[in-house]
Protein backbone atom coordinates (compact mmCIF):
# COMPACT_ATOMS: atom_id res chain seq x y z
CA UNK A 1 0.00 0.00 0.00
CA UNK A 2 1.08 3.56 -0.72
CA UNK A 3 0.73 6.08 1.63
CA UNK A 4 0.13 9.99 0.78
CA UNK A 5 2.03 12.44 2.83
CA UNK A 6 -0.04 14.94 4.34
CA UNK A 7 1.85 18.56 3.98
CA UNK A 8 1.77 20.85 7.09
CA UNK A 9 1.04 24.06 4.91
CA UNK A 10 0.02 24.74 1.66
CA UNK A 11 -0.10 28.56 -0.37
CA UNK A 12 -3.30 29.56 -1.22
CA UNK A 13 -2.78 31.06 -4.38
CA UNK A 14 -6.14 32.59 -6.71
CA UNK A 15 -6.29 34.16 -9.79
CA UNK A 16 -6.35 37.95 -9.12
CA UNK A 17 -2.73 37.04 -7.75
CA UNK A 18 -1.51 35.72 -10.74
CA UNK A 19 -3.18 38.69 -12.07
CA UNK A 20 -0.96 40.52 -9.80
CA UNK A 21 2.03 39.31 -10.50
CA UNK A 22 1.49 39.17 -14.32
CA UNK A 23 0.68 43.11 -14.38
CA UNK A 24 4.07 43.88 -12.80
CA UNK A 25 6.09 41.70 -15.19
CA UNK A 26 5.14 43.52 -18.17
CA UNK A 27 5.90 46.72 -15.86
CA UNK A 28 9.17 48.94 -15.84
CA UNK A 29 10.32 47.87 -12.20
CA UNK A 30 10.71 44.24 -11.32
CA UNK A 31 12.52 45.33 -8.11
CA UNK A 32 12.94 48.42 -6.41
CA UNK A 33 9.93 49.84 -7.64
CA UNK A 34 7.06 51.34 -6.62
CA UNK A 35 4.95 47.78 -5.52
CA UNK A 36 7.51 47.87 -2.72
CA UNK A 37 6.92 50.93 -0.89
CA UNK A 38 2.92 50.21 -1.73
CA UNK A 39 3.28 47.38 0.17
CA UNK A 40 5.16 48.07 3.22
CA UNK A 41 2.48 51.23 3.49
CA UNK A 42 -0.33 48.65 2.96
CA UNK A 43 1.40 46.20 5.66
CA UNK A 44 1.85 48.60 8.19
CA UNK A 45 -1.88 50.20 8.40
CA UNK A 46 -3.29 46.75 8.83
CA UNK A 47 -1.53 45.36 11.82
CA UNK A 48 -0.83 49.58 13.01
CA UNK A 49 2.64 50.29 12.74
CA UNK A 50 4.23 53.48 11.85
CA UNK A 51 6.84 51.78 9.40
CA UNK A 52 7.44 48.61 7.42
CA UNK A 53 10.71 47.55 5.76
CA UNK A 54 10.23 44.66 3.10
CA UNK A 55 13.05 42.02 3.13
CA UNK A 56 14.58 39.22 1.28
CA UNK A 57 13.03 37.18 4.41
CA UNK A 58 12.29 36.83 7.87
CA UNK A 59 15.86 35.68 8.99
CA UNK A 60 17.26 38.79 7.19
CA UNK A 61 14.83 40.74 8.73
CA UNK A 62 15.47 39.46 12.21
CA UNK A 63 19.60 40.00 11.23
CA UNK A 64 19.44 43.67 10.32
CA UNK A 65 16.70 43.91 13.33
CA UNK A 66 19.93 43.06 15.84
CA UNK A 67 22.56 45.00 13.69
CA UNK A 68 19.66 48.00 14.10
CA UNK A 69 19.72 48.06 17.91
CA UNK A 70 23.29 47.56 17.92
CA UNK A 71 23.82 44.25 19.18
CA UNK A 72 27.42 43.48 19.76
CA UNK A 73 30.14 40.47 19.79
CA UNK A 74 29.69 38.52 22.56
CA UNK A 75 26.88 40.92 24.16
CA UNK A 76 23.73 38.02 25.23
CA UNK A 77 20.14 38.29 23.80
CA UNK A 78 17.77 35.78 25.80
CA UNK A 79 15.09 33.93 23.58
CA UNK A 80 13.23 30.28 23.24
CA UNK A 81 14.60 26.60 22.26
CA UNK A 82 11.33 26.52 20.70
CA UNK A 83 11.00 28.44 18.23
CA UNK A 84 12.41 28.09 14.59
CA UNK A 85 16.44 28.38 14.45
CA UNK A 86 16.42 31.87 12.62
CA UNK A 87 15.31 33.69 16.35
CA UNK A 88 18.39 32.59 17.88
CA UNK A 89 20.40 33.10 14.40
CA UNK A 90 20.43 36.14 14.13
CA UNK A 91 21.86 36.78 17.18
CA UNK A 92 24.81 35.00 16.43
CA UNK A 93 25.10 36.48 12.68
CA UNK A 94 26.16 39.93 14.98
CA UNK A 95 28.46 37.42 17.08
CA UNK A 96 26.04 37.74 20.24
CA UNK A 97 25.62 35.20 22.66
CA UNK A 98 22.09 33.27 23.06
CA UNK A 99 21.11 32.17 25.90
CA UNK A 100 17.86 30.25 26.38
CA UNK A 101 15.03 30.11 28.80
CA UNK A 102 12.20 27.78 29.20
CA UNK A 103 8.61 27.33 28.14
CA UNK A 104 5.54 28.24 29.67
CA UNK A 105 3.70 24.74 30.63
CA UNK A 106 0.43 26.30 29.27
CA UNK A 107 1.03 28.92 26.26
CA UNK A 108 3.79 26.89 24.86
CA UNK A 109 5.90 30.30 24.24
CA UNK A 110 8.74 32.26 26.32
CA UNK A 111 7.85 31.86 30.34
CA UNK A 112 7.56 35.28 31.72
CA UNK A 113 8.58 34.04 34.78
CA UNK A 114 11.75 31.93 33.84
CA UNK A 115 12.89 34.83 31.69
CA UNK A 116 12.65 36.80 34.87
CA UNK A 117 14.59 34.78 36.96
CA UNK A 118 17.23 34.38 34.89
CA UNK A 119 17.76 38.42 33.92
CA UNK A 120 18.04 39.15 37.63
CA UNK A 121 20.07 36.01 38.54
CA UNK A 122 22.87 38.65 36.62
CA UNK A 123 24.03 41.73 36.79
CA UNK A 124 22.33 44.60 35.14
CA UNK A 125 23.95 45.10 32.05
CA UNK A 126 24.56 41.26 31.56
CA UNK A 127 22.03 40.46 28.85
CA UNK A 128 20.80 43.28 26.01
CA UNK A 129 17.87 41.95 25.13
CA UNK A 130 14.82 39.70 24.89
CA UNK A 131 13.39 37.81 21.64
CA UNK A 132 9.59 37.01 23.28
CA UNK A 133 6.06 36.57 21.19
CA UNK A 134 4.08 37.25 24.59
CA UNK A 135 4.98 41.17 24.89
CA UNK A 136 3.17 43.34 27.47
CA UNK A 137 4.70 41.90 30.93
CA UNK A 138 7.92 41.24 28.56
CA UNK A 139 8.29 44.83 28.30
CA UNK A 140 7.77 45.88 32.10
CA UNK A 141 10.78 43.55 32.53
CA UNK A 142 12.92 44.56 29.74
CA UNK A 143 12.32 48.43 30.35
CA UNK A 144 13.40 47.76 34.32
CA UNK A 145 16.78 46.49 32.91
CA UNK A 146 17.10 48.02 30.02
CA UNK A 147 16.26 45.66 27.14
CA UNK A 148 15.33 45.82 24.04
CA UNK A 149 12.45 43.72 22.74
CA UNK A 150 12.35 41.68 18.91
CA UNK A 151 8.69 40.66 18.75
CA UNK A 152 9.39 37.31 16.42
CA UNK A 153 5.79 37.44 14.66
CA UNK A 154 6.60 35.41 12.26
CA UNK A 155 3.37 33.48 11.94
CA UNK A 156 1.62 36.04 13.84
CA UNK A 157 -0.11 38.62 11.12
CA UNK A 158 -3.69 39.29 11.98
CA UNK A 159 -3.14 37.85 15.55
CA UNK A 160 -3.68 40.15 18.78
CA UNK A 161 -3.38 40.20 22.31
CA UNK A 162 -5.58 42.16 24.50
CA UNK A 163 -3.60 44.56 26.87
CA UNK A 164 -4.01 45.70 30.71
CA UNK A 165 -6.09 48.69 29.81
CA UNK A 166 -8.35 46.01 27.13
CA UNK A 167 -6.49 47.81 24.29
CA UNK A 168 -6.07 45.46 21.31
CA UNK A 169 -2.30 45.07 20.21
CA UNK A 170 -2.02 43.77 16.90
CA UNK A 171 1.02 41.53 16.68
CA UNK A 172 3.84 43.50 15.48
CA UNK A 173 2.49 46.94 16.05
CA UNK A 174 5.10 48.52 18.15
CA UNK A 175 3.30 49.30 21.15
CA UNK A 176 5.28 46.84 23.43
CA UNK A 177 8.26 45.86 21.24
CA UNK A 178 10.98 47.79 19.53
CA UNK A 179 10.58 46.10 16.15
CA UNK A 180 8.70 43.30 14.95
CA UNK A 181 9.57 40.58 12.67
CA UNK A 182 6.84 39.19 9.88
CA UNK A 183 7.72 35.54 7.37
CA UNK A 184 5.97 35.29 4.04
CA UNK A 185 7.35 32.08 3.06
CA UNK A 186 4.73 30.04 0.95
CA UNK A 187 3.23 28.06 4.10
CA UNK A 188 2.96 31.29 6.30
CA UNK A 189 -0.72 33.75 5.95
CA UNK A 190 0.79 35.90 3.34
CA UNK A 191 2.44 33.44 1.16
CA UNK A 192 5.09 35.36 -1.69
CA UNK A 193 7.72 32.41 -2.64
CA UNK A 194 10.27 34.07 -0.01
CA UNK A 195 9.88 37.63 2.20
CA UNK A 196 9.76 39.35 5.19
CA UNK A 197 8.96 42.03 7.10
CA UNK A 198 10.14 44.55 9.76
CA UNK A 199 8.28 46.80 11.44
CA UNK A 200 8.44 49.53 13.87
CA UNK A 201 7.02 52.75 15.41
CA UNK A 202 10.91 54.64 15.75
CA UNK A 203 12.17 56.55 12.92
CA UNK A 204 15.48 55.89 14.13
CA UNK A 205 15.38 52.34 14.06
CA UNK A 206 13.33 52.78 10.35
CA UNK A 207 16.34 54.60 9.11
CA UNK A 208 18.57 52.40 10.18
CA UNK A 209 16.74 49.10 9.04
CA UNK A 210 16.76 50.89 5.68
CA UNK A 211 19.70 51.57 5.08
CA UNK A 212 21.19 48.04 6.07
CA UNK A 213 18.89 46.67 3.82
CA UNK A 214 19.94 48.23 1.12
CA UNK A 215 24.11 47.86 1.37
CA UNK A 216 24.05 51.04 3.62
CA UNK A 217 23.83 52.98 0.83
CA UNK A 218 22.02 56.03 0.98
CA UNK A 219 21.30 59.53 -1.13
CA UNK A 220 20.43 61.35 1.88
CA UNK A 221 22.80 63.19 4.29
CA UNK A 222 25.59 62.91 2.09
CA UNK A 223 29.01 64.18 2.75
CA UNK A 224 29.14 65.59 -0.50
CA UNK A 225 26.98 65.64 -3.81
CA UNK A 226 27.98 65.30 -7.49
CA UNK A 227 24.30 64.82 -9.05
CA UNK A 228 21.61 62.66 -9.41
CA UNK A 229 23.38 59.51 -9.90
CA UNK A 230 25.49 59.95 -6.93
CA UNK A 231 25.14 58.13 -3.75
CA UNK A 232 27.13 57.08 -0.65
CA UNK A 233 27.89 53.96 1.19
CA UNK A 234 28.06 55.44 4.73
CA UNK A 235 27.92 51.92 6.22
CA UNK A 236 28.27 48.14 5.85
CA UNK A 237 24.82 46.95 4.97
CA UNK A 238 23.24 43.77 3.13
CA UNK A 239 21.65 43.25 -0.29
CA UNK A 240 18.45 42.14 1.90
CA UNK A 241 16.13 43.85 -0.94
CA UNK A 242 12.12 42.40 -2.05
CA UNK A 243 11.23 42.23 -5.49
CA UNK A 244 8.29 44.52 -7.36
CA UNK A 245 6.70 40.74 -8.41
CA UNK A 246 6.66 39.42 -4.77
CA UNK A 247 5.33 42.53 -3.33
CA UNK A 248 2.37 42.58 -5.74
CA UNK A 249 1.58 39.19 -4.95
CA UNK A 250 2.16 39.99 -0.94
CA UNK A 251 -0.87 43.29 -1.66
CA UNK A 252 -3.37 40.58 -3.04
CA UNK A 253 -2.44 37.86 -0.45
CA UNK A 254 -2.27 40.74 2.50
CA UNK A 255 -6.06 41.88 1.22
CA UNK A 256 -7.17 38.34 2.08
CA UNK A 257 -5.29 37.82 5.05
CA UNK A 258 -8.06 38.46 7.02
CA UNK A 259 -10.03 35.96 5.94
CA UNK A 260 -7.63 33.54 5.86
CA UNK A 261 -7.30 33.51 9.94
CA UNK A 262 -10.73 33.63 10.58
CA UNK A 263 -10.79 30.10 8.21
CA UNK A 264 -7.59 28.98 10.18
CA UNK A 265 -9.44 29.50 13.61
CA UNK A 266 -12.41 27.40 12.43
CA UNK A 267 -10.07 24.64 11.70
CA UNK A 268 -8.65 25.08 15.04
CA UNK A 269 -11.96 24.57 16.75
CA UNK A 270 -12.74 21.45 14.99
CA UNK A 271 -9.92 19.97 16.21
CA UNK A 272 -10.33 21.47 19.45
CA UNK A 273 -13.87 19.69 19.82
CA UNK A 274 -12.72 16.43 18.30
CA UNK A 275 -9.83 15.41 20.78
CA UNK A 276 -11.37 17.42 23.73
CA UNK A 277 -10.16 15.72 26.61
CA UNK A 278 -7.95 13.99 24.76
CA UNK A 279 -5.01 15.67 24.45
CA UNK A 280 -3.99 19.43 26.03
CA UNK A 281 -4.17 22.43 23.62
CA UNK A 282 -2.35 25.28 23.89
CA UNK A 283 -3.73 28.25 26.00
CA UNK A 284 -4.11 31.69 25.27
CA UNK A 285 -4.31 34.68 27.52
CA UNK A 286 -8.23 36.62 27.82
CA UNK A 287 -8.93 38.96 25.00
CA UNK A 288 -5.97 36.94 22.52
CA UNK A 289 -7.01 35.92 19.17
CA UNK A 290 -4.33 33.25 17.75
CA UNK A 291 -3.40 33.60 13.69
CA UNK A 292 -2.79 29.92 13.63
CA UNK A 293 -0.12 29.44 11.26
CA UNK A 294 -0.02 25.51 13.16
CA UNK A 295 -2.00 24.23 15.06
CA UNK A 296 -0.18 23.13 18.51
CA UNK A 297 -1.16 20.53 21.19
CA UNK A 298 0.14 17.88 23.89
CA UNK A 299 -0.44 14.58 24.78
CA UNK A 300 -2.59 15.29 27.85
Amino acid sequence: MSSQIIPYGRQHIDQDDIDAVVKTLTADFLTQGPRVNDFEEKFAEYIGAKYAVAVSNATAGLHIAVMALNLKPSERVITTPITFAASANCVRYAGGEVWFSDIDRDSYTLSLEDTKNLIESKPKGFFKGIIPVDLEAFRESADKHGLWIIEDACHAPGGYFTDSKRNKQYCGNGNYADIGIFSFHPVKHIARGEGGMVTTNSEQLYKKLSSLRMHGITKDNMTENHGGWYYEMQELGYNYRLTDIQSALGITQLAKNSEGVVRRNEIANTYKEAFKGKLKFQSLQDGAYNAHHLFIYCRS
